[in-house]
């Protein structure tokens, strides 16, 4: 997907992370919307993660980030 997140969070398994693959999942595109989601304690600008969250959609990457959420039991 081309989803740079990692860049500015640095567990993507805390609140963040899994309330923006979340949004994702349930269909949120926008990038600044995404972005808008970091919790306060996250050091990176509202610009940066909306920049790292510039993504390609492609169905198949969708689908598969949605079966590894369903195995992780996040989703």
């Amino acid at each position: 997907m081309n989803v740079q997140i990692a860049n500015v969070i640095s567990d993507s398994s805390k609140l963040t992370g899994m309330a923006i693959l979340d949004a994702i999942l349930s269909g949120e595109r926008d990038r600044n919307q995404l972005a808008a989601l970091a919790h306060p304690r996250i050091q990176a600008s509202q610009e940066e993660m909306a920049k790292s969250l510039e993504g390609n959609w492609r169905p198949e990457l969708l689908f598969l980030l949605r079966q590894e959420n369903v195995i992780v039991g996040h989703f």
